[in-house]
């Protein structure tokens, strides 16, 4: 259509008179209606829908040259006519092409008012096209920004802007319909796999369903919708809060199963590495002739757990004419994940492996962490080892660190080092002689063992949850405990002779709380929170400092270079030291580092706790099905709700009593409710 714009238009009339047609808005829809009459300081008006309002003037818009016919008498002949007008011109609208109508008068920076653009695009400013522009400027999103009853050309920087963001809207809501139709053939029993370019709105879905933190207000308004519209394919009479729906909708299309840890979405750890980061891991190649001694030969054996895959510490002990030289041997990581290298980086946002019951996030990928740098029975590999001088009565004493290749001659899982203790007389009879020799001789110095009942969690594929009792002072945990402790104050040790920065570890002594002090208690839970509650919370630093639990003046991390950052940056260190002569970082960058990766730690510490606590309710869930009987034992009575660790799962719990309860009193209680997607537990006492 050829435009010309015409002057002296004017603007819109705003006279009225009875049986004028006006236009307006309510709830968002555009309404037709007929003057009836001016009662001050409002206009009644009959609408399209047959129904008769007061308005003010502000509230309509006159459409100009035009009054209901005079044979329409009644209030429905009135609504139908309007009804046929309003729909004429909504289709009319439709054809509507504004760009034409802005590219001549963009630069005009002024404001027309509706009856002048009708006369530049129309010609004139008949009823019909008044209206139909009309609804296709208000409904016009690029164009032209509307100002009351006039209307302003947008910038040709703000039209291209609106462009794109709806072009973006369109391609989103086009794949929202291909994420709609793959979540139906799912919930119809398809496994078809939703693609990438679909799991943000698996992600929004999770986000929602969990309740997670980091949802905003947005997102959450677009899950929410996403949500209404799943359910409405579905046909699905949504019951309970939106995120019960939405987790829900998540198990219909079988992308939550009863092995899903909701902890991971809420929270949303990196679990997987890129392409980038996986060749990376590929190309590492590992070196033993990197400056290493050959003890290939040595006896070395690992005890760990029967389910780890990524061992970073092996022992050794062999037989003098004067004692025995006992070695422990750490996987040599920092060797081979160079310093700011993108596995470096990527190491430095995790902190840490984080270990949950149904799954392990590791901190470096897996053909590191869990093959070539694991010390794997038979196979030789790079480590860095420590060797301390046993005497006959078992004492360790310092003897030299220094990097190594060893080969793992056997593999034990705690399990069968437990048997093997009350056997015959064996090294690893040995080793738990040493073990027991340190831990008396930390006891000496000040140390002391808190005691604090835990179990260990599986989940099955199909997830049934299972406990088993989990002793850390066990004779097979206590041993390889003590000589990791050992480990790593000869590390810090020999780090303060030689002036190396680590980053250590320490912890005040404790605090004297008369609260916990003075009152008798019986040896139980009540007994062992009242002095884990007399704990300090432990520092790190570059500086030594005392450990008080410990008994010891110097204490870093090093034993763990696979799984925890920070032992990774201590080997860093001692490595620089004793091949370059000086430690790999100065002060001030070992501070950098540890700030930077500070709250990355605390965020894997949170994943841990909670991944631990979903799990234990989620077995209180199952065991309901049996008995909703649990007992428990009070550990505090002096808040305003008593805590109680319930037995079984050996887990903390507020509950509210009607009556007053001394300190390791043991209560039955009844379970009256127990959501674990959501941390929700209920228990009364069953009196």
């Amino acid at each position: 259509m050829s435009l010309q714009l015409k002057k002296a238009v004017g603007s819109d009339s705003t006279t009225f008179a009875p049986n004028d047609i006006v236009s307006y808005e309510q709830d968002g829809n555009f309404l037709l209606g007929i003057i009836l009459e001016f009662k001050k300081p409002k206009f009644k008006i009959l609408n399209m829908r047959g129904r008769e309002l007061d308005l003010s003037v502000d509230r309509f818009h006159k459409i100009p040259a035009h009054s209901l016919a005079t044979d329409k008498n009644t209030n429905s002949e009135k609504a139908e006519a309007l009804q046929q007008l309003h729909d004429a011109a909504q289709k009319q609208s439709e054809q509507i092409e504004l760009e034409q109508i802005w590219e001549h008068v963009q630069d005009d920076n002024r404001l027309y008012s509706n009856s002048e653009l009708t006369e530049l695009y129309f010609g004139s400013d008949s009823a019909m096209d008044h209206l139909s522009l009309r609804y296709a400027l208000c409904n016009d999103r690029v164009y032209f920004k509307r100002r009351k009853q006039f209307f302003e050309a947008r910038s040709q920087e703000t039209v291209e802007e609106l462009r794109k963001a709806i072009a973006n809207q369109e391609r989103k809501l086009a794949l929202r319909q291909q994420f709609v139709d793959l979540f139906m053939q799912r919930v119809s029993g398809s496994t078809v796999v939703f693609p990438e370019n679909l799991q943000t709105f698996v992600r929004i879905l999770e986000d929602l369903a969990v309740d997670a933190p980091h949802l905003d207000n947005p997102k959450r308004k677009e899950a929410k919708e996403l949500v209404n519209l799943l359910c409405s394919n579905l046909k699905l009479e949504q019951r309970g809060s939106v995120c019960e729906v939405a987790y829900e909708l998540l198990e219909r299309c079988k992308h939550f199963t009863p092995r899903t840890n909701v902890v991971l979405p809420r929270y949303r750890p990196a679990i997987g590495f890129t392409a980038e980061q996986l060749i990376a891991a590929e190309q590492v190649k590992i070196d033993t002739t990197l400056g290493y001694q050959n003890l290939s030969g040595l006896n070395c054996i690992t005890i760990d757990d029967q389910s780890t895959l990524d061992m970073d510490d092996a022992v050794s002990i062999e037989q003098t004419k004067d004692g025995y030289i006992l070695g422990i041997h750490i996987s040599d990581v920092a060797s081979y994940v160079h310093a700011d290298s993108i596995l470096d980086r990527e190491a430095a946002l995790r902190a840490t492996s984080i270990y949950c019951p149904e799954q392990t996030i590791n901190m470096l990928p897996d053909s590191l962490s869990c093959d070539r740098l694991s010390l794997r029975e038979g196979l030789e590999r790079p480590v860095l080892s420590c060797f301390f001088l046993v005497d006959t009565g078992f004492k360790p004493t310092f003897l030299e660190i220094k990097p190594s290749i060893i080969s793992v001659k056997k593999r034990y899982s705690y399990d069968q080092v437990e048997k093997l203790l009350e056997g015959e007389f064996n090294d690893l009879l040995l080793l738990y002689n040493v073990g027991t020799s340190w831990e008396t001789e930390r006891f000496e110095r000040g140390g002391f063992k808190v005691h604090k009942r835990d179990v260990s969690i599986t989940v099955s594929e199909e997830g049934k949850v299972c406990l088993s009792a989990l002793d850390e002072n066990s004779p097979a945990r206590g041993l390889i405990g003590e000589l990791m402790i050992l480990t790593n104050h000869a590390i810090a040790n020999f780090a303060v002779k030689h002036g190396i920065d680590l980053i250590f570890r320490g912890q005040e002594a404790p605090a004297s709380n008369a609260s916990t002090t003075n009152v008798p208690l019986l040896e139980g839970p009540a007994n062992d929170y009242a002095q884990r509650s007399r704990l300090k919370r432990s520092n790190i630093d570059v500086v030594p400092m005392p450990h008080a639990t410990l008994g010891l003046e110097a204490y870093a991390q090093a034993t763990s270079p696979i799984r925890r950052y920070h032992d990774l940056l201590n080997q860093r260190q001692i490595l620089g030291f004793l091949r370059n002569g000086k430690p790999h970082y100065s002060r001030g960058e070992l501070l950098d580092l540890l700030e930077k990766t500070s709250d990355h730690s605390k965020k894997a510490n949170l994943i841990s706790r909670s991944s631990k606590k979903y799990w234990l309710l989620r077995y209180l869930e199952q065991r309901m099905q049996r008995t909703d009987r649990i007992t428990a034992t009070v550990i505090r009575n002096d808040l305003a709700n008593p805590l109680v660790e319930l037995d079984e799962i050996f887990m903390p719990h507020l509950i509210r009593l009607r009556r007053k309860v001394g300190l390791g009193e043991k209560l039955l209680l009844r379970i009256v409710g127990v959501d674990a997607r959501y941390e929700i537990l209920r228990l009364e006492e069953v009196r």
